[in-house]
């Protein structure tokens, strides 16, 4: 009977065991799946979150870069505007002082050309108007002359009428005075001279001739 018991027993004991190693298999595979399960859950969410993590990070990092990029794209079109635009102005500058050399130049030119053209005129008109006036004084000093020698021709023959007549005048005065000189005078000698005496008669001494 006790051995019987003890079969029992330990036949219970067995079965005891073998549930007992059966139910700690059964919990190992279950611990093990529950492990597997939760590992991959695990792993599913951390790369979910790797995932979420990276492409936020990656659409940060594009948005930064993005923005990094149209500030450095306006920066260089701000910088290649300027660039541009003191270049513009250089050459602005550049073909104003050109084309205000040039506009000074064929000024200057055009004002020479018009001084000489003017300078020739004047001196045409001047040399045209000297001819004339020395034309002009020439005709009236010819005139002046013709007119002088004709006062002087009258003149001279004004004169040598004069001339002639007082000569005339003279002439016959002188032979008046001496047709008067000659019936006042008497011829005188004395000895060996002879004289003329306006008298009548010889003064004593003297006989007349």
């Amino acid at each position: 009977m006790k051995a019987k018991q003890e079969a029992a027993i330990a036949a219970a004991e067995k079965a005891a065991a073998e549930l007992k190693a059966k139910q700690d298999a059964e919990a190992k595979v279950a611990a093990d799946k529950a492990a597997a399960e939760l590992k991959a859950k695990q792993e599913a969410e951390a790369k979910l979150a790797a995932d979420k993590a990276a492409a936020e990070l990656k659409a940060k990092q594009d948005a930064e870069a993005k923005v990094a990029a149209d500030k450095a794209a306006a920066e260089l079109k701000a910088k290649q505007d300027a660039e541009a635009k003191v270049a513009a102005d250089k050459a602005a500058a550049e073909l104003k002082a050109k084309q205000d050399a040039e506009a000074k130049l064929a000024a200057d030119k055009a004002a020479a050309e018009l001084k000489a053209k003017q300078d020739a005129e004047a001196k045409v008109a001047a040399d045209k108007a000297a001819a004339e006036l020395k034309a002009k004084q020439d005709a009236e000093a010819k005139a002046a002359k013709i007119i002088a020698d004709g006062k002087i021709a009258a003149a001279k023959k004004i004169a040598a009428a004069k001339a002639a007549a007082k000569a005339a005048a003279a002439k016959a005065a002188a032979a008046k005075a001496a047709a008067a000189k000659k019936a006042n005078t008497v011829n005188c000698v004395k000895g060996t001279s002879v004289r003329t005496f306006v008298a009548k008669s010889c003064p004593t001494g003297w006989k007349k001739k």
